[in-house]
């Protein structure tokens, strides 16, 4: 994953040079949300954890296939549809953001993901400025389609992981789940890699709701984790049960796909890997359903 990084990276930044702006990001779209995945010009922290569902504000604005050109504060907050939410983190207190270049990065006639850039460095930004940033969209998805593990994220074969917020399962989600889980040039994540307004709960439940494939860790049978599970089933998601001991996945479900690792991060990566290739040669990820905002 760190190429596709440095090539989204690069990409941002030219975009920046082309038109003279101080900053640019990209966000793929993932489900019915836009996830940014790179950024060029502010603070990284941002990156694959800021995230727009389609409509919310500017961003998720442009994601539904719309373009915008604006060269002031004013006309930046007088938009129906800014709130910023991430101004703050981007920004600081203040709302320093002059000026905004908007492009949908479109495939097929589907927005696949976006293109802003911030803050002309030495004037305002142009209809000249917004026509480059037009052609250079397309080797964008030019780049983007001939990358079959960005198409797999732009597609949205997303993977949202169950288990306890504890330190003890740690290791067993950097190395058992995600590291497998990049390997295969998929997307995973928990609930509190996100960054969210609402509770837990609400981020956990939005999170089996988008998603093509659960995967559960039911070690120590905790009730939440269970809770989850039932409601990830009622969705009829696909789900991957995962356990230390054979005695925490009740009995009912043994027939699910499920794996009894015995604290061996190797024996878990192993088997997820051969239960996740062939989820995937045999089309079995759940398509996720339709999120309101």
């Amino acid at each position: 994953m760190d190429e596709l990084y440095n090539l989204l990276q690069k990409i941002c930044r030219d975009c920046a040079e082309l038109v003279k702006a101080e900053a640019s990001s990209i966000f793929l779209k993932e489900g019915d949300e836009l996830i940014m995945k790179a950024a060029f010009g502010y603070s990284q922290i941002l990156i694959n954890k800021a995230s727009y569902k389609l409509g919310d504000g500017i961003t998720g604005w442009i994601g539904e296939g719309n373009s915008i050109i604006a060269n002031s504060i004013e006309e930046i907050l007088a938009h129906p549809k800014w709130y910023g939410k991430y101004n703050k983190q981007l920004w600081g207190n203040q709302v320093s953001c002059h000026g905004m270049i908007g492009i949908p990065l479109i495939s097929d006639n589907t927005t696949i993901g976006l293109i802003k850039v911030e803050n002309k460095t030495n004037d305002n930004f142009t209809e000249e400025d917004k026509r480059t940033l037009e052609i250079f969209a397309k080797t964008v998805i030019a780049a983007i389609e001939c990358k079959t593990e960005l198409m797999r994220i732009v597609k949205g074969l997303y993977i949202f992981v169950l288990m306890p917020f504890s330190s003890a399962f740690n290791d067993t989600y950097k190395f058992g789940i995600k590291q497998t889980v990049n390997k295969l040039n998929l997307h995973c994540e928990r609930a509190d890699e996100r960054i969210f307004t609402k509770s837990i709960l609400q981020e956990t439940f939005n999170g089996i709701e988008r998603a093509n494939l659960i995967i559960a860790d039911m070690t120590g049978g905790n009730p939440n984790v269970f809770y989850e599970v039932g409601y990830a089933h009622a969705l009829k998601k696909e789900v991957i049960l995962i356990t230390q001991r054979k005695e925490d996945i009740p009995f009912d479900l043994h027939g699910m796909n499920h794996i009894i690792y015995d604290n061996s991060i190797d024996v878990l990566s192993t088997h997820l890997e051969r239960i996740l290739n062939g989820l995937i040669d045999g089309n079995c990820f759940t398509k996720p359903i339709s999120q309101s905002s």
